[in-house]
C-alpha cells in the first residue's frame, strides 16, 4: 500500500522535533544544574574563580534562553506546516465536491457516517425498513452527542490511542439486541468521528482512496483531479470538433 506522503512527512517531521525538544529539554536541565551547582560553590572561593564562575553562568544562560527560543521555533514552524497541509485538503475537498461526480477510485468519504449498505444487509434479517430508518436516526445522534465518550486509553508504542471501550453500557446493549454485524458498523462510525472531529462530534469530509480504502493523499488527490480536468478538456474540444463539423 502507498503510504499518505504528506502524513509520512508530517509525521516525520513531528518525530524529529520531538527528538530535538527531548535533548534540549535534557541540555537544559543539565545546563541550569551546572549553574546551580556554580552558584552555590562562589561562596567558598576567590574573587578570580567566582569572576569566571559569575562569566560561566552568564554563558550558561545564554545558551538555555537560545535553546529555549529554538525550541519555540521549531514548535512554530511545526504548526505552520501541519496548518498548510490542512488548508491543502480542505481546498482539495472542496474542489472535488464541485468537480468530481459519480463513483470513483479517488472521492470524498463522510467520516463518522453509518455504513448504509452494511447495515442494510444486516437490517434485511433482523429489522424491518422502518425500524432501521428509526435505528439510523438514533444512533447518529448518539454518535453525535458530546457527552457521550465510550473510548478508553491505552498505550502503544509509547502512544496513547483510543478505542471503544467494551464495558460501555450502550454498546454493550447494542451488540447484545442486534448482534456483531450492526455493533461494528456503529463502532466504526463512532471511531471515526472521535479520530476526525473528536470535538464537533459530527461527520467531516475526508479525502479518500476507496481502491485501497484509506485516506487519499494530497498527491492522489491533485493527480486524479488533473486527470478528470485533461478527460473534460478532451470531451469539450471533441464536442466542439463535433458541432464544427455538423455546421458545415
Amino acid at each position: 500500500m502507498q503510504k499518505e506522503k504528506e502524513d509520512a512527512i508530517l509525521f516525520h517531521m513531528s518525530e524529529e522535533l520531538r527528538n530535538i525538544m527531548q535533548q534540549l529539554e535534557l541540555e537544559n536541565k543539565q545546563l541550569h544544574s551546572k549553574w546551580e551547582a556554580m552558584e552555590h560553590m562562589q561562596g567558598d572561593e576567590d574573587s578570580e574563580s567566582k569572576k569566571k564562575m559569575a562569566e560561566q553562568i552568564q554563558e550558561l544562560k545564554e545558551q538555555c534562553e537560545t535553546v529555549q527560543t529554538f525550541a519555540q521555533t521549531l514548535v512554530i514552524k511545526e504548526r505552520k506546516a501541519n496548518d498548510e497541509l490542512q488548508l491543502a485538503r480542505k481546498a482539495l475537498i472542496r474542489g472535488f465536491q464541485d468537480l468530481i461526480t459519480g463513483q470513483t477510485s479517488i472521492g470524498i468519504k463522510r467520516m463518522g457516517m453509518l455504513d448504509q449498505e452494511s447495515l442494510e444487509k444486516a437490517f434485511q434479517q433482523k429489522l424491518s425498513e422502518h425500524d432501521a430508518a428509526l435505528f439510523c436516526a438514533k444512533w447518529e445522534a448518539e454518535i453525535g452527542n458530546p457527552d457521550w465518550h465510550p473510548f478508553k486509553v491505552i498505550m502503544v508504542d509509547g502512544k496513547q490511542l483510543e478505542i471503544i471501550s467494551e464495558d460501555d453500557e450502550k454498546l454493550r446493549a447494542l451488540k447484545d439486541e442486534n448482534g456483531e454485524q450492526i455493533y461494528a458498523v456503529v463502532t466504526k462510525a463512532l471511531l471515526e468521528v472521535n479520530e476526525h472531529n473528536p470535538s464537533g462530534r459530527h461527520p467531516v469530509n475526508e479525502l479518500w482512496n476507496y481502491k485501497e480504502d484509506r485516506k487519499a493523499t494530497l498527491e492522489e488527490a491533485v493527480e486524479h483531479l488533473l486527470k478528470q480536468w485533461r478527460v473534460d478538456r478532451s470531451n469539450l474540444k471533441r464536442k466542439r470538433i463535433e458541432e464544427d463539423a455538423g455546421s458545415t
